[in-house]
């Protein structure tokens, strides 16, 4: 009998709760607080090959993938699966448990924002040490024991809400300027600030507008080629090298560029010009030619970046992982001054350009000289809130082009594009993704150069 009481004893002990805890008190090498208020906390998770996350809980949250890999969740209740995370995709989760191990080749790297819930005990975390990003050779740790939950769960979360508006600044130009002249480049003056651009050629003039952090020398293997007929101008948006921002943050925005776009046309007599823009540059042109329609012959549209065409969720997950991304790009640039940090948050999750980290040198000390369009662009994320009914006031011909290997979202926006503006082509260009226009250059133009010659 004694000895069945001490064997009951024994499981009794054993069976006895260990309780999960606050990740960053759990796991204070992993787990890094960027942001914390009454209502909300922000978390960035990091994990190197072959580490492993010990048992923790979560409340409700939305996890924006910032470097995809192979991730095993070891759930509260012992069950047990793997999954594949990819760059900039957007999650939102309810209350859990659980431990994590990266089984990936790659580094594994999170940024959740969780809503605090009233009666939920916060511990004040410890001093975090340095995420280490050693590739560990040996089989990972053995996921450490079931733990039962510690508190009740929370309620459900209501319908997300938007994100503050971010802290306001006149200090933007921080990313230094000092990359050699551009042979040729010329600068004009419009609308309060000065724009660089190049031109070559002769004829029909065509405008190029680039994307996000890129700048004139982003359609260098354009300029040249589409010269051969056309008379082309390269431009730098308003902060992007080698402009200079003007202070004012509310300068950069989507209707501010087709303004200065429009103002350089008449500056420069091109007359009626016909304009090519990419991504955020393709919202620029989108935008032109409705406010501007008598500056524009015609225009082709690179994957703009029009979330409020996609469905929900994916309208609402897109705009939302956006302005998480960009607002820790802006304060590692306005308050820690951190320009390299800032880019390759931006850089992995956008894999517009490949990871960072290997990224070739020269092409980096590009993306450094736009740090300053970096910041200003955090101030005002969002594209705009376009409905496809407004695709019927361009009564200009318009071309819709995308990648073939595009993300589904840009497929999906430039697909439905087409569907909102009468008589849109559609343009696919082979082996090409969102930088469609270096990855397949010579597709590209041939096929741009007659769109233009069909539509003089």
């Amino acid at each position: 009998m004694m000895r069945t009481l001490i064997r009951l004893g024994l499981l009794l002990v054993f069976a006895l709760p260990v309780f999960a805890q606050d990740p960053v008190v759990a796991d204070p090498r992993h787990f890094r607080v960027e942001f914390e208020d009454q209502t909300v906390r922000v978390l960035r998770f990091t994990l190197a090959p072959g580490e492993s996350a010990p048992m923790h809980e979560q409340l409700p949250r939305i996890t924006v993938i910032v470097r995809g890999g192979r991730t095993r969740v070891t759930e509260a209740d012992g069950s047990v699966r793997e999954q594949d995370n990819a760059a900039g995709e957007v999650r939102h989760t309810g209350y859990s448990q659980h431990a994590l191990s990266n089984v990936g080749s790659t580094i594994f790297e999170a940024v959740s924002t969780e809503f605090k819930q009233p009666g939920f005990a916060y511990a004040s975390p410890p001093k975090p040490t340095a995420p280490t990003t050693t590739v560990k050779t040996e089989t990972p740790a053995a996921p450490p024991p079931v733990m039962a939950e510690s508190r009740a769960k929370p309620t459900p979360q209501p319908e997300l809400p938007a994100p503050p508006p971010p802290e306001p600044t006149l200090n933007l130009e921080i990313a230094p300027i000092v990359s050699a002249p551009i042979p040729g480049m010329k600068k004009i003056a419009v609308n309060g600030t000065e724009l660089a651009y190049v031109e070559r050629g002769h004829g029909d003039a065509i405008v190029l507008v680039h994307g996000e952090i890129g700048d004139l020398r982003s359609w260098s293997r354009q300029v040249n080629a589409l010269s051969e007929r056309y008379h082309v101008i390269a431009i730098s948006r308003r902060c992007h090298f080698p402009n200079r921002c003007t202070g004012k943050e509310d300068d950069y925005t989507y209707e501010q560029h087709a303004d200065d776009i429009a103002a350089l046309i008449s500056a420069l007599n091109l007359g009626r010009a016909h304009v090519v823009g990419h991504s955020y540059g393709a919202g620029v042109a989108f935008l032109l030619a409705t406010r501007h329609p008598e500056a524009v012959r015609s225009v082709v549209l690179m994957e703009p970046q029009f979330d409020s065409l996609l469905p929900e969720p994916y309208s609402t997950g897109s705009r939302y992982s956006r302005r998480e991304i960009l607002g820790i790009a802006r304060k590692a640039i306005l308050k820690r001054h951190d320009v390299d940090s800032a880019l390759r948050t931006y850089v992995d999750w956008a894999r517009s350009f490949g990871g960072w980290d290997e990224m070739p040198s020269a092409q980096k000390e590009r993306l450094r000289e736009n740090g300053n369009s970096l910041a200003a662009y955090s101030a005002h994320p969002d594209p705009p809130d376009l409905k496809c009914e407004e695709g019927s006031k361009i009564n200009l011909p318009v071309l819709i082009a995308r990648g073939e290997l595009s993300t589904p979202n840009d497929i999906a926006i430039s697909e439905r594009l087409i569907g909102c503006i009468p008589g849109a082509e559609r343009l696919v260009v082979p082996r090409g993704n969102h930088n469609m226009q270096t990855v397949n250059p010579a597709f590209f133009n041939e096929k741009v150069m007659d769109f233009v010659s069909r539509h003089k």
